[in-house]
């Protein structure tokens, strides 16, 4: 999740830029910068929202579903950049909204497993891998420019491609960490035998 918000947000307003210039020169456009504060303040209520239809159908379902359209969106809006502009921001705003939406959903979810005691310890861990991969993603995401050139739609597209790839990775975490309670849940008895 970390790596995927914090590259998109670090290079949204270049991607942006690139969309509509078809290169990353100075354009004086400072109109692209408040259509990518837009896009990106559409992520505080998706956050919340997301958390909401978790509570409705299960935190494991909703982070999977948003993690794969995520990962999704990702590719689609990366390969998007020739789209006329209206569209590629209402693309930007559809993907904007997944980017979030299982924020709130992955802390909550944090502090609800962790053991009795251990909730600080717990978010602390959670804070430090998060934003480990936060400071990492924009790092992976500019490599894929300089590999095949900022004016190239291929590279951009590779750097989105990092995106999905990192948060496509969220759900093989979630299963492989949470497999040992599965089996635990499996193995108790039936209240009701």
């Amino acid at each position: 999740h970390m790596w995927e918000l914090h590259a998109f947000r670090a290079w949204l307003v270049a991607y942006l830029t690139f969309a509509t210039t078809g290169a990353l020169v100075p354009s004086g456009n400072t109109a692209l910068a408040l259509w990518g504060s837009v896009l990106l303040m559409l992520g505080m209520p998706s956050s919340i929202i997301g958390n909401e239809i978790a509570l409705r159908i299960g935190r494991r379902r909703q982070l999977y579903v948003v993690m794969g359209l995520s990962a999704a969106l990702a590719l689609v809006f990366g390969a998007a950049s020739a789209l006329p502009f209206g569209l590629l921001l209402a693309l930007g705003a559809v993907y904007s909204t997944f980017v979030t939406a299982d924020s709130a959903s992955l802390t909550a979810g944090a502090v609800e497993r962790a053991l009795p005691g251990q909730r600080g310890a717990t978010m602390a861990m959670h804070s430090l891998l998060g934003f480990a991969s936060a400071s990492i993603g924009p790092l992976a995401f500019g490599a894929a420019l300089d590999f095949g050139g900022d004016a190239a739609a291929g590279s951009w597209f590779a750097g989105f491609a990092i995106l999905a790839l990192g948060v496509a990775c969220g759900p093989v975490a979630l299963m492989t960490i949470l497999r040992k309670d599965d089996a635990d849940e499996r193995a108790k008895p039936d209240p009701q035998a």
